[in-house]
């Protein structure tokens, strides 16, 4: 069944499958955090470093951003690796703090980051999938002339 799909439609169906493994592993890695009471976390009901907002202000901004970069994912019709990777891990990391908004009210964040504030394995996707896109936006495609 698989194998009989179009080019496009193994490319989406492997994208998705890419991005539910990822959710999978930050999940669990939050549930490991969670059950074992030795292990210090933070529940953050802010966005990142821990700025909070009003509730309805943090929906609309996490709408509008995932909005745009689907908007943004559509419209290029040709990708390269680095960006499909950069958008995977954005949409990814995403998800799976929006599924720990969803079960605990706040995302689960364990990693310290220089006695600033603490992260998750999803914030690392987040922030990995940044840099690739603007890696291949600032440097790749202005260097590319």
């Amino acid at each position: 069944m698989f194998f009989s799909l179009s080019k496009k439609s193994r490319a989406i169906a492997y994208e998705i499958f890419t991005i539910l493994g990822l959710i999978l592993i930050d999940q669990i890695a939050k549930y490991i955090i969670i059950n074992h009471s030795h292990i210090f976390y933070v529940c953050n009901e802010g966005i990142a470093l821990s700025i909070k907002l009003p509730s309805i202000l943090f929906v609309f901004l996490w709408i509008s951003i995932i909005t745009a970069l689907l908007y943004l994912r559509t419209r290029l019709h040709h990708i390269s690796v680095t960006e499909y990777y950069g958008f995977t891990l954005i949409f990814a990391g995403a998800l799976s703090n929006c599924i720990d908004r969803f079960n605990y009210t706040c995302v689960v964040d364990y990693i310290p980051f220089f006695n600033i504030s603490f992260f998750n394995v999803a914030d690392a996707y987040i922030t990995c999938g940044a840099f690739l896109l603007l890696y291949m936006n600032y440097y790749v495609h202005d260097n590319s002339d």
